[in-house]
């Protein structure tokens, strides 16, 4: 019996979440700036 049987994506999957770490963090940064100043 496997521990999390679960599996929403397959193994297999190739995505390039480091690509994205830049724009995730220019997204991070401007929702954090909204907040602070509403």
């Amino acid at each position: 019996m496997k521990l999390f049987p679960l599996h929403i994506l397959p193994n297999d999957t190739k995505i390039d979440f480091m690509r994205w770490r830049h724009v995730a963090m220019a997204v991070t940064i401007v929702v954090f700036l909204a907040s602070v100043a509403i």
